[in-house]
């Protein structure tokens, strides 16, 4: 039972995480394509770079640096994409096979 609780829960929180990921990545204007997106980093005249201290002032800052919950408030997917994140990760696959090996093991030790 707590087995279950456990893994219910960290389902959850991996596709929060995946979301906020996705947001950043919209927000961010990160290109999917990995070879385009280096290209869009190398150029330098697509960015400006801002510096911030502790003594800035928070009116100066952009949102997500004051603003501790700023991905969480963020619901602008659309359904597509909503989908696409509550889809398993090759990684969790795995991890979902081995522990069924693992309790497998463990009954027949039994």
């Amino acid at each position: 039972m707590a087995r279950f609780i456990f893994s219910e829960r960290a389902n959850l929180r991996r596709i929060e995480f995946r979301r906020i990921r996705k947001q950043y990545i919209v927000l961010a204007n990160i290109h999917p394509n990995p070879e385009q997106d280096k290209i869009n980093i190398d150029d330098e005249s697509k960015f400006k770079i801002h510096t911030y201290t502790d003594k800035s002032l928070e009116a100066e800052m952009p949102d997500f640096l004051t603003d501790p919950n700023f991905y969480f408030k963020l619901y602008n997917l659309k359904k597509d994409e909503e989908e696409d994140i509550e889809k398993l990760s090759d990684t969790e696959l795995v991890d979902i096979k081995d522990n069924k090996k693992i309790a497998q093991q463990e009954k027949q030790s039994l």
